[in-house]
């Protein structure tokens, strides 16, 4: 009997590729079908919100410091690191591979507001914020 398992961005944030010896044992368990894995639409963006979130945050990191050597060295030579584009579509590709293969299945679901409020939470936007996740009364 094979086993279902459903992903949550918990889990994938800090290894959204499956790298690690975990993640790669369930993507092999899944690839040769001991078990299945899932994960909902809403699950899927927050991943790959969460990894635009840290990509950008150490590039950023890593530019500052890049110019901190830069002025310490006298140097005027520059850092060209990879757009967030590439890093989208190196997730997207990863993750839309995996759903090909029959790896993983995403679960979509099914409402005409909730949409809204889960691109709304995912990024923040008012009437969610960062410290608390709740509606705000408007």
């Amino acid at each position: 009997m094979t086993q279902n398992i459903f992903l949550d961005s918990n889990i994938l944030y800090s290894n959204p590729f499956f790298t690690e010896t975990f993640g790669r044992l369930l993507l092999n368990l899944s690839e040769h079908k001991k078990i299945k894995l899932f994960i909902s639409t809403v699950s899927l963006e927050e991943t790959k919100n969460n990894y635009i979130k840290v990509i950008s945050e150490k590039t950023d990191l890593i530019q500052k410091e890049w110019l901190k050597i830069s002025k310490v060295s006298n140097s005027k030579s520059t850092l060209d690191l990879p757009k967030l584009e590439v890093y989208k579509q190196k997730f997207d590709n990863f993750y839309n591979e995996q759903i090909e293969k029959g790896s993983l299945t995403v679960i979509a679901y099914k409402n005409n507001i909730l949409p809204e409020l889960v691109h709304r939470s995912i990024n923040r936007i008012k009437p969610f914020t960062e410290k608390n996740k709740s509606l705000e009364m408007q």
